[in-house]
């Protein structure tokens, strides 16, 4: 199986992680819409790639310690202010499926209380490069679709073997790192690679 991935949304074409970025991935050709989220200090979940707001926003600080109402004052490069959890499933469900970035750790229940209120189980993977994240996320809900990222040159028959144990189904792999013994190694125990890194979307295959 292949999908393609728009990976922070179609952020080849619009910022990251944006409503725009999200709104242009209905329109392009692609599976499932990729996002990565963090919570905020009053327990909101919200979407950006980094911790510190400052690399995609006019704003400063770090997403732990600033509450929803703080964060909307920052304005994305396109003007925008920054996108919920919410925000994000109210355009996208129902029309393609989605994969969760979790960042940090510590938001796995908002975010599986989220999904559930949406009645999205079937239609999210969640993502984490944490271990724990993703096995407590399984835990709490074993018909969530999990994938494991943190994958380096040296680590990933330990990570592929993590993978197993927790339940997760692919591995998250950046494009530079991928060959044929990786893929044979997560193969023979049955784990999907994943593979990040290209152009406009990401390609997930799973043979």
């Amino acid at each position: 199986m292949v999908l393609k991935i728009a990976r922070r949304g179609a952020s080849g074409y619009v910022p990251e992680n944006t409503m725009a970025a999200f709104e242009k991935s209905l329109e392009i050709d692609c599976d499932v819409v990729e996002f990565d989220i963090h919570k905020t200090k009053d327990n909101q979940i919200i979407i950006m790639h980094d911790e510190n707001v400052g690399k995609t926003t006019d704003g400063l600080g770090n997403i732990r310690d600033l509450t929803l109402k703080e964060l909307k004052m920052f304005h994305e490069p396109n003007g925008e202010s920054v996108p919920t959890l919410q925000g994000v499933f109210d355009l996208i469900k129902n029309k393609k499926k989605m994969m969760l970035d979790i960042k940090d750790q510590n938001m796995e229940r908002e975010v599986l209380q989220s999904v559930n209120d949406n009645d999205l189980e079937e239609n999210v993977i969640i993502d984490s490069d944490i271990p724990e994240v993703v096995k407590k996320i399984k835990k709490m809900n074993p018909k969530i679709h999990v994938f494991l990222g943190g994958v380096t040159k040296d680590n990933y028959r330990e990570t592929i073997q993590d993978a197993k144990k927790i339940g997760a189904e692919m591995i998250k792999v950046q494009n530079i790192l991928v060959n044929g013994d990786l893929v044979n190694e997560a193969h023979s125990h049955r784990i999907g690679v994943y593979v990040w890194g290209q152009k406009k979307y990401q390609i997930s295959k799973r043979c």
